[in-house]
């Protein structure tokens, strides 16, 4: 008999709440739900009666799947001119840029690239529609994937989300509802999606187009509603949320807001204050399976975009992207963009990028550590393309973050269910002035010596200039 992902990625602690087992299983046994996390988890409806075994075979946290370097080499090995690195995956280019319509850039998370490579997917009739994410009227369902059919509806999606949203519904229809749709998403739902069309022809012949955002971690839903209840909205009344608003007047490219909208339609706007700042960087209200995630810039997507924190944006309010670009027509388009004028860009090189990256290191070098740090405690490891290490080469700073931010990932998940939302300040707060002090230190250190070097290098090219 197959065990379903229920029995194999749930029980381990892995579920990534991605959708995608729920939305391909044949009998329609599965459905996604909150657990008492603020996590997605598929649930059974009913007893399995096909005992297929499909749902684990599209699982991307599923031992004995294909891996990225897989799918990425099956994807893409065989372009033309094709480049590999271990750090990104396949690529064709690497670069950054933004959009020249000035209201789309404000309007989008970064440079505004994701939103007019939408776009031009549908005004080249390459798609019919995209899949993407929208605010949904619901306080327990804040986000959803959404099938938009036109450019309003996409900018409709424009933004950051920090929030868990799943795709099984959209699947079920895109299944049973011939057409061509491009899919935007995180690398874990993503490589899902790659696994689900190794077995099905229909997910091959509709699913034209995957772009990938790259991703250091998800969050649960109580890192938002934390951060709603901090801004004065009690929970339950929370009815929207923008996570990086920008403000075009400010001088740094790093300063932006939450934008809250309560049940009476009152706007409340709030910074992203030290304590939700190390909260999130910190792994608060982080999914496990990000702890063995090795995937940041999306190897199975199309093409994937992320922040430029380059040295050269940082004075650059209104956000700058970088793209990867893997398969030749999403590599075509953006320089066609570029060529037309649309967009302006510059080549971006390997050491440039990881280092606007700090994540990539913790998704490397230190999964290792992280990995046998979980076999020490008695967890299952999963396999992944990073191997258990010791951390001998590793800091001592570094390790130190790694056993703190368990504790922060472990612990702080619990927290929301035992007591209420104002013991949860005072327990970050005892948890992290209990780490060691070079910990600290070296996070300040590290955060001006940043600034410092970034702002060097800016004016030094402007005076080069």
């Amino acid at each position: 008999m197959n065990m379903t992902v229920i029995e194999t990625t749930v029980k381990n602690g892995f579920c990534c709440g991605c959708g995608v087992c729920a939305g391909v299983c044949p009998s329609q046994n599965l459905a996604m739900e909150w657990n008492v996390y603020g996590e997605y988890n598929p649930v059974k409806l009913q007893d399995c009666k096909h005992e297929c075994g499909l749902c684990v075979t599209v699982c991307p946290f599923a031992d004995g799947n294909p891996n990225e370097d897989d799918l990425g080499k099956l994807l893409y090995g065989n372009i033309p001119q094709i480049h590999y690195l271990l750090e990104t995956g396949y690529f064709l280019s690497i670069r950054s840029g933004a959009v020249i319509d000035d209201a789309m850039r404000i309007r989008s998370a970064s440079g505004g690239l994701a939103t007019w490579f939408l776009d031009e997917l549908l005004r080249r009739d390459i798609v019919d529609a995209v899949i993407c994410v929208h605010h949904n009227d619901d306080p327990q369902k804040l986000f959803q994937f959404v099938i938009a059919r036109s450019i309003e509806e996409i900018h409709e999606g424009a933004g950051s989300v920090y929030y868990p949203v799943e795709i099984s519904e959209v699947l079920q229809y895109i299944r049973q509802n011939p057409g061509r749709y491009a899919i935007i998403g995180l690398p874990c739902l993503l490589k899902g999606l790659r696994l689900a069309q190794m077995k099905s022809v229909v997910l091959r012949e509709r699913i034209v187009m995957m772009v990938g955002l790259a991703c250091a971690n998800q969050k649960s839903t109580y890192f938002t509603r934390y951060a709603a209840w901090k801004a004065g909205i009690p929970d339950g009344e929370l009815f929207g949320v923008s996570y990086r608003k920008k403000n075009p007047e400010k001088r740094l490219a790093r300063f932006f807001t939450f934008q809250f909208k309560d049940s009476m339609g009152k706007v409340i706007t709030q910074k992203w204050d030290d304590e939700i700042g190390l909260m999130y960087h910190n792994r608060f209200c982080t999914i496990h399976s990000c702890d063995c995630c090795d995937d940041m810039f999306a190897e199975c997507a199309d093409v994937c975009f992320m922040d430029a924190w380059l040295p050269e944006y940082i004075c650059e309010p209104r956000g700058t992207s970088v793209w990867i670009a893997r398969s030749m027509m999403a590599n075509e388009i953006l320089m066609a963009g570029v060529a037309q004028g649309l967009i302006y860009d510059r080549e971006v090189n390997l050491d440039e990028m990881l280092a606007g990256q700090s994540s990539m290191r913790w998704k490397r070098e230190l999964l290792g550590y992280r990995l046998t740090l979980m076999h020490n405690a008695g967890e299952m490891v999963p396999t992944k393309r990073v191997v258990p290490t010791e951390g001998k080469m590793l800091s001592k700073l570094e390790k130190t973050r790694c056993k703190a931010a368990f504790e922060i990932q472990r612990d702080g998940k619990k927290i929301f269910v035992t007591s209420g939302y104002a013991e949860v300040g005072v327990w970050f707060s005892s948890v992290w002035n209990n780490v060691s002090w070079h910990v600290k230190v070296g996070r300040i250190v590290a955060k001006y010596y940043s600034l410092c070097v970034t702002l060097g290098k800016y004016f030094v090219n402007k005076w080069k200039n």
